[in-house]
C-alpha cells in the first residue's frame, strides 16, 4: 500500500485538531483522565504530521527522536519550535514500560487475593 505523504500530513493534522477539540470538551466536563489522553493524542499526531512532511512516521507513541532528527536539517527559526514540540511529545508520551508493570502488579495482586478467597472457601 502506497501512502501519499501530503495526505498523511493532512490526515495527521486533522486528527491532532480533533483530539485537541476532544481535550477541550473533556476539560470542560472535568474528565481529567480524558483530558490527558486526548492531549497526548493531539500532540503525538501533530508531531507525526510534521514528520510526514519529511518521511513516513514510525509506529511509536513517542516520536520525539524523529522530530529531533528532522530538526537537525531545518532553519534555526523553525528548529526552536520543532525541538520544543519534541520535548512536549516526550513529556506526554505514555510510559509503556511503567504501565505494563502497573498492569502486572494489579494482576499479581488480584491472583493473590483470589488464592486467599479460595483458601477461605475450603
Amino acid at each position: 500500500m502506497k501512502i501519499d505523504p501530503v495526505e498523511e500530513v493532512y490526515y495527521r493534522f486533522r486528527l491532532a485538531l480533533e483530539h485537541l477539540d476532544t481535550a477541550k470538551r473533556r476539560f470542560n466536563a472535568e474528565d481529567w483522565p480524558g483530558v490527558v489522553e486526548s492531549a497526548q493524542l493531539a500532540v503525538k499526531n501533530l508531531a507525526k504530521a510534521i514528520i510526514s512532511h519529511f518521511h513516513l512516521p514510525s509506529w511509536t507513541h513517542d516520536p520525539s527522536s524523529e522530530l529531533l532528527e528532522i530538526s537537525k536539517n531545518i532553519s534555526p527559526e523553525i528548529k526552536l519550535y520543532i525541538d520544543r514540540l519534541a520535548e512536549i511529545v516526550s513529556d506526554l508520551a505514555p510510559n509503556m514500560e511503567e504501565q505494563a508493570m502497573e498492569y502486572l502488579l494489579k494482576d499479581l495482586l488480584q491472583e493473590k487475593y483470589m488464592i486467599k478467597v479460595r483458601q477461605k472457601m475450603l
